[in-house]
């Protein structure tokens, strides 16, 4: 690799990122991948809930190391805003939840055994695109110094702030919402196998709040919100909620984070020449659960199959780069499309007709549907199957009665 040219850049080393470099050194040893990455320590800012699919990880090829895996989850249980619950759970393990700073420094480990240039420290500021076919030129800082290095194909995998994606005239994902998640230890765990979710517009208002047990004694507790400060709902749940404030009486707090949930899905355009948008900077991420690293780790794979491709015919035009958005809206676009309608109509319910939903749920037994059909990735299946159930015309006379209980 020239010292100021390869072939592929790659803002950023999330799980995105490193996803499509190791992929891209499958198709050809050849290829010279590089990632800049603007921290110095790979994993941190850590900003995830840390709660992967198994599933999701076969899908992707990545065996996840024994180290990063905090707690094995079998199920959920899910809280209306009155606190009405209802339960699903399986005999197999669903979810691992991880240490992020291990895993993402596990998957730019395996990006540089496969022959990946990494370096750490170097923060992108600009980046020109050129006329089609001509080089990219990359202009950054490292250590208050400037660098240039030019390249035929970046992909941006930057994350949520959009910077990069700004100055090439895309549109960054329209909305994130704002969250805070802080972990804490010596906390009442029900049952160490389950994470819990909490709704209500006055608990976690255009999202919910979480509990994510990694220890039977430890959790990581999450708010956001979309309309003020995610601190104050966060504070305002531990201290009031019946459910969580017994049980955290004698805890105390490890960490504290904050980050954005991307809950508008794909956007609109993630291609031009020479450059493709992966991972959160394209939106590819469930917008029913904030969860990036699955879907936006198969759009990546997907991008690093175009990026090889292109190299190798020596063709970084605009048409080319599109087969990567033609493909991946192919495979993936119903479920992200799906995710967003259910987003949208939760989001849309009042607090009551939520509270009528559960009763319905645990009434009718559609959490035996949700168990049987259920994927933490691909959700489309199990919503299309409560849709087509017998018991879907008795679902929808409780919500419109329950609807009618609220409006009247």
């Amino acid at each position: 690799m020239n010292k100021n040219s390869c072939d592929i850049i790659i803002i950023g080393a999330g799980p995105s990122g490193c996803i499509a470099a190791r992929e891209i050194k499958k198709y050809n040893k050849k290829i010279s991948v590089l990632i800049l990455e603007e921290h110095s320590n790979i994993g941190e800012p850590m900003q995830c809930a840390g709660l992967i699919s198994i599933d999701g990880f076969k899908k992707l090829g990545i065996n996840p190391p024994k180290e990063c895996i905090l707690n094995i989850i079998y199920g959920a249980r899910f809280y209306s805003p009155s606190n009405k619950s209802f339960s699903i759970k399986v005999d197999k393990p669903m979810a691992y939840v991880i240490d992020r700073r291990i895993f993402d420094k596990y998957l730019a480990e395996q990006a540089i055994k496969s022959g990946v240039k990494l370096k750490l420290g170097h923060k992108v500021s600009k980046i020109i695109v050129p006329h089609e076919n001509e080089y990219v030129k990359i202009h950054g800082t490292k250590n208050n110094e400037k660098f240039e290095i030019s390249s035929k194909i970046v992909l941006d995998a930057e994350g949520i702030k959009g910077n990069i994606l700004r100055q090439c005239g895309f549109q960054p994902p329209s909305k994130i919402i704002p969250a805070i998640q802080i972990e804490m230890e010596n906390i009442k765990i029900n049952d160490k196998e389950i994470v819990e979710l909490y709704f209500g517009r006055n608990i976690s208002p255009g999202f919910f709040a979480y509990l994510i047990p990694t220890s039977k004694n430890s959790a990581r507790i999450e708010a956001a919100s979309n309309n003020g400060n995610p601190y104050n709902y966060l504070v305002k749940f531990l201290k009031t909620h019946r459910g969580i404030n017994e049980r955290i009486k004698n805890a105390n707090i490890v960490e504290v984070i904050g980050g954005g949930i991307i809950t508008s899905g794909p956007v609109k355009k993630t291609h031009s020449n020479n450059m493709m948008l992966i991972g959160d900077s394209a939106g590819h991420v469930k917008a029913t659960t904030g969860g990036g690293v699955i879907m936006g780790g198969l759009c990546s794979k997907i991008a690093a199959k175009i990026a090889a491709q292109s190299i190798l015919q020596d063709n970084f035009s605009s048409k080319m780069m599109h087969q990567y958005e033609k493909l991946w809206r192919k495979k993936y676009g119903n479920e992200f499309f799906t995710m967003n309608m259910v987003r949208t109509l939760i989001d849309s319910i009042p607090d009551p007709i939520i509270d009528e939903l559960f009763d319905t749920i645990d009434k009718y037994k559609i959490t035996k549907i949700i168990e049987s059909y259920g994927d933490m990735d691909f959700q489309s299946e199990v919503i299309k199957r409560v849709i087509f159930s017998k018991k879907m015309p008795l679902l929808l006379v409780s919500l419109i009665f329950g609807l009618f209980k609220h409006i009247f």
